[in-house]
């Protein structure tokens, strides 16, 4: 089996991970303080991706993508409550215009982790019109962007944002929130569905995705009833609650959700955990049973076809707009990016109408600032050298255009990418 011809291939760019001086992020502010970045940096670098997005869109098409998943950065562009930078969205304008011609199709996403200052200081997501002032920010972005983009995320992976941030408190946010995590969730899901209600008004063929970090849930010990509980509690949480939340706020219409934005990681495990009342007693371990974060998944391409045949069930358009590996060794990319397309096309052909898959996005382009883990974590096809930010691409990422080039993984590809990679490290 092939993909369709009019299949997406890309790659994911997160603003602040990758474009630098970021300065009016809640996130700048957070990472100053020792020791909450594993590796001591800040994102004030990036990747140099603000005054270098030119030449890495133009790389990205000589890569053989045809699409690109790009994240604004909420803070840059609307750094006041009462004041949007028209510098700010000048500049994504011509990021969206540069895209498009270099024949590559946009997929905007409105909100990736970090948010302004000013929106967290007086209660962030918590606060009882958090939902409405995204709504304004959504609509300005609409009626700069509108006529360049068909497909729109209004936030990304929100469920998996609530759970580093109120559950695990590894992420900035939680801090001085009142209502915690239920709270947050209302107003996430009043955004997702107040924010589609914007983006149509400006840009009436919008196509308004949900996005949902996917996983699959194993309870630590299988014989345990108690985890066995938590990890179907757990996996129905990650995957299912944000949609139903969303539809609870939309009054039972599906009108905030066209597509699935779906991402996959791999794997968690998780046991029943009494005392961790904020993580709803499911613990994510080790298989040790060592305490672990959610981020801390295994690479599992048999748990994607999992996950694909839930949300098979949902019967909406999926685009792919998070699946990486974090690693120095290519290898490691090559081979999830063969297990992990094989097991798709083989889901596409079982499944058949029922599964609708319109794209894949690897994340990411490039290797950048990885939230907590500093630049420790490499995800990126291109890989950027320190301190000088050249690029220089991976053999994954050519594993990925042949895979473009051909709708499938030729026998060629395969043996030239993942059979001998050892010989080339």
């Amino acid at each position: 089996m092939r993909f369709p011809d009019t299949f997406l291939y890309g790659a994911a760019i997160g603003a602040h991970q990758v474009e630098g001086n970021d300065f009016e992020s809640d996130w700048w502010r957070w990472e100053q303080r020792p020791s909450r970045i594993h590796d001591g940096e800040t994102s004030e670098r990036g990747a140099g991706h603000l005054t270098r997005y030119e030449a890495d869109l133009e790389l990205a098409r000589k890569l053989g993508h045809n699409a690109v998943c790009l994240t604004l950065s909420w803070p840059r562009i609307h750094p006041e409550p009462d004041r949007f930078d028209l510098d700010a969205l000048a500049h994504y304008r011509h990021v969206f215009t540069h895209a498009l011609a270099c024949e590559l199709t946009p997929v905007c996403v409105l909100h990736h982790v970090t948010q302004p200052v000013w929106f967290s200081a007086r209660g962030g997501w918590a606060a009882a019109d958090a939902a409405s002032l995204f709504q304004t920010y959504a609509r300005q972005v609409a009626e700069t962007l509108g006529d360049l983009c068909r497909w729109w995320l209004p936030v990304y992976e929100p469920e998996f944002w609530l759970t580093r941030t109120y559950r695990e408190r590894r992420w900035p946010g939680w801090e001085g929130a009142r209502g915690g995590y239920r709270a947050a969730l209302r107003q996430l899901a009043n955004a997702q569905r107040l924010a589609a209600s914007a983006l149509r008004e400006r840009a009436p063929e919008a196509q308004v995705g949900l996005s949902v970090r996917g996983a699959i849930v194993e309870p630590m010990d299988r014989y345990s009833p108690w985890d066995t509980r938590a990890a179907t509690h757990e996996q129905h949480r990650l995957n299912r609650r944000f949609i139903e939340e969303a539809a609870n706020a939309a009054d039972g219409n599906d009108a905030f959700m066209d597509f699935i934005g779906l991402s996959f990681y791999g794997k968690t495990r998780v046991r029943f955990a009494p005392l961790y009342l904020r993580g709803g007693c499911a613990l994510p371990v080790d298989a040790a049973g060592h305490p672990t974060g959610i981020d801390d998944a295994r690479i599992s391409a048999d748990g994607f076809d999992e996950l694909l045949a839930e949300f098979a069930s949902l019967r909406k358009p999926i685009l792919l707009t998070g699946m990486g590996v974090a690693s120095d060794c290519d290898r490691t990319r090559c081979l999830f990016l063969r297990d992990h397309v094989e097991t798709l096309l083989r889901s596409m052909q079982k499944y058949g109408d029922a599964l609708d898959v319109r794209a894949l996005f690897y994340a990411a382009l490039l290797d950048g600032f990885e939230w907590h883990h500093g630049y420790t974590h490499r995800y990126g096809l291109v890989h950027v050298r320190h301190p000088g930010l050249e690029r220089t691409p991976n053999p994954s990422a050519w594993f990925l255009k042949d895979i473009a080039a051909h709708g499938c993984i030729r026998e060629g590809a395969r043996k030239n990418f993942c059979d001998n990679e050892r010989e080339k490290h």
